[in-house]
């Protein structure tokens, strides 16, 4: 499924634009300048139940040609629950991996998960300190840990036996580890190396 949505630049302050009945929010990326923008609330908080802050997201800027978001970060009025503040992120669709983390969950969620159905058991990252994150998945019976260290270009991946209950990041160290690499480059996977990858995990 596609998501897209376009939003406007603004000039106003955040208050006068919540006056309009509008969410006011900051993009941010590796290709493009932060950007204060608006858009209509509604419209937005309908995407935010389909697409959530894991789906990409197709971003027209004041009509010009779209580019990739994630949603990054809301706010929330603490009494009414509405929506005050966004925060979207633009990813990079290059042919690499990930610089960050969240480049790195999509790739191994889309590229190798997504051969089965899976779920997301726990998530844990820091988008401002070079991508850094950690993530669990639990899929055919096992978990799968995915850990990604963007300053010293690092990710690990790790899988439970089958049938173990998850019960947090310090019991992971016991696992089976599936891939680990480090370059001095931003990191990649080959061809040769995904499809060693989904067979180790039972997905080919």
């Amino acid at each position: 499924m596609t998501f897209s949505i376009e939003i406007k630049t603004r000039k106003e302050n955040a208050t006068d634009t919540r006056t309009q009945g509008l969410i006011p929010g900051v993009l941010y990326g590796p290709e493009i300048e932060s950007t204060s923008f608006s858009v209509n609330g509604l419209v937005f908080g309908k995407l935010y139940e389909e697409a959530g802050e894991s789906n990409l997201i197709d971003l027209a800027i004041d009509g010009k040609k779209p580019v990739k978001v994630l949603i990054q970060d809301i706010q929330r009025d603490p009494v009414k629950n509405s929506i005050t503040h966004i925060d979207l992120l633009q990813i990079n669709m290059n042919k690499e991996i990930a610089s960050h983390f969240e480049q790195f969950k999509l790739f191994f969620e889309q590229e190798i998960l997504s051969q089965a159905p899976f779920q997301l058991l726990e998530l844990n990252y820091t988008p401002y300190c070079f991508g850094n994150g950690h993530a669990v998945y639990r899929q055919k019976g096992r978990n799968i840990e995915i850990l990604y260290d963007g300053k010293e270009f690092y990710y690990l991946i790790r899988i439970s036996p089958l049938h173990v209950k998850y019960k947090g990041s310090h019991d992971t160290s016991k696992w089976e580890v599936l891939f680990e690499k480090k370059t001095e480059e931003n990191l990649t996977m080959s061809q040769e190396e995904k499809v060693r990858l989904l067979s180790a995990l039972g997905l080919s």
